[in-house]
């Protein structure tokens, strides 16, 4: 093994491929299948260690419900430090479940009332 870092762009593409992945509930094993390679594959992807090509960007957005502009201008940014802490805490076990449930909460009270228990359970 070369020992060489992936590119931070191609880091940043694939945590929001995960992110998407993920907001669809779905695993790695089955966005592999609908692109026709193993889920190994998509791992790779995702921790940027293999960039993804144009063609499989945009056939990976099509399924995720994402513009592929939207995924590579946001890694982009992501790159550039804009969002890298919101990539980052996304990626925090249990995070992605919390904000889910949040975004589930209909009453703006209940919303409050959420965060002002998170907020003293992390005090």
């Amino acid at each position: 093994m070369s020992g060489k870092k992936p590119d931070p762009i191609d880091v940043a593409v694939g945590q929001r491929i995960r992110l998407g992945r993920q907001a669809k509930g779905m695993s790695q094993q089955v966005l592999a299948g609908h692109l026709g390679l193993t889920f190994q594959q998509i791992q790779k992807y995702e921790k940027g260690a293999n960039r993804v090509g144009a063609s499989r960007l945009s056939k990976i957005g099509q399924i995720l419900g994402v513009e592929p502009a939207r995924l590579l201008a946001d890694g982009a940014m992501a790159a550039q430090g804009k969002d890298r802490g919101m990539l980052a805490l996304m990626q925090t076990p249990g995070c992605f479940e919390l904000v889910s449930a949040y975004n589930r909460i209909k009453e703006r009270q209940d919303r409050r009332l959420a965060i002002r228990v998170v907020e003293r359970l992390g005090s």
